[in-house]
């Protein structure tokens, strides 16, 4: 009985509202302010996953010593100097001088020389022939200018990108490819360099996660194109090791330039750290370069 009467109440309430227009306006205007105080909620970016790839080829020849490590260097050798005891030819290099200087002074007869060749002769032939050879060392090569030759720079490590067409914009990337359904980040990261992979050299990704992390907006054109927002890129870290012969056979000539496929790519080069921070964006390149540390 009290479960038919509560009925009865609720619709007798439903029959007054709607007969009675001032509380029909009320119900409007309370609506109203409902929607007022709680907007409805946005949508969420859409961003399109990506996996990238950080390739770099390490020096082939060891760089060049900074001052802090030239004077510790030359600490080590004056405390060994000092501490070792003398080598025999050392020895003879000190008793061949007290031989000449006696000579000299008429203490000994020249006949008292035993031997044709002095040690300081030796030393100072050698020293003439050191200082000829570094002289002559070229710390620049023709080849550091081509950005495509994997051989340039010697002494630095390199980074591989590759220009690509986003909507009317040309942007240097790290290799990069769009995520597939049933695809692991990391066989994505591989796709991506199996593409840009040369007979040059070989390829191969550290780990199963990621070293780094980027993202980014697409152009306006992009974005209706694709209907996404922009890209999360994850980046993994890859090293480059050269072919011996590659490398014998390429040095002074012009190394074979890579074709791509995909249209998109218009361009590719091997910069150094200071290249590569004037043709990526700062966020960008600071996500990069937490990987070449």
């Amino acid at each position: 009985m009290a479960v038919r009467q509560s009925m009865r109440n609720g619709i007798g309430i439903l029959c007054r509202i709607y007969s009675n227009p001032g509380l029909q306006k009320c119900r409007w205007h309370s609506s109203m302010m409902h929607s007022e105080t709680h907007p409805a909620p946005k949508s969420s970016p859409n961003w399109q996953l990506c996996a990238a790839v950080c390739l770099t080829r390490l020096p082939l020849v060891a760089p060049n010593h900074l001052e802090i490590e030239k004077e510790y260097f030359e600490l080590l050798r004056q405390q060994e100097y000092e501490r070792s005891v003398l080598s025999q030819w050392e020895i003879e290099h000190n008793r061949q001088v007290e031989l000449i200087t006696a000579v000299e002074t008429g203490e000994k007869d020249p006949q008292d020389i035993d031997f044709k060749v002095s040690h300081q002769d030796i030393e100072d032939e050698n020293e003439a022939k050191l200082k000829e050879f570094l002289e002559s060392e070229h710390e620049h090569f023709v080849f550091d200018d081509d950005l495509k030759n994997i051989n340039r720079k010697m002494r630095d490590m390199l980074v591989y990108i590759v220009k690509m067409k986003l909507g009317n914009d040309e942007v240097w990337l790290l290799p990069t490819q769009q995520i597939q359904e049933y695809e692991t980040m990391k066989e994505c990261a591989e796709r991506a360099l199996a593409i840009h992979r040369s007979d040059e050299f070989q390829a191969r990704i550290f780990s199963n996660a990621p070293s780094s992390f980027y993202k980014y907006k697409f152009p306006k054109g992009v974005r209706l194109n694709c209907e996404r927002d922009g890209a999360k890129l994850f980046i993994y870290s890859a090293i480059a090791k050269c072919s011996v012969v590659a490398l014998a056979e390429k040095r002074f000539g012009k190394p074979t330039e890579l074709k791509f496929e995909d249209p998109c790519v218009l361009d590719y080069a091997w910069v150094t750290a200071d290249e590569l921070k004037q043709r990526l964006k700062p966020k960008y390149f600071e996500a990069v370069k937490s990987i070449l540390c």
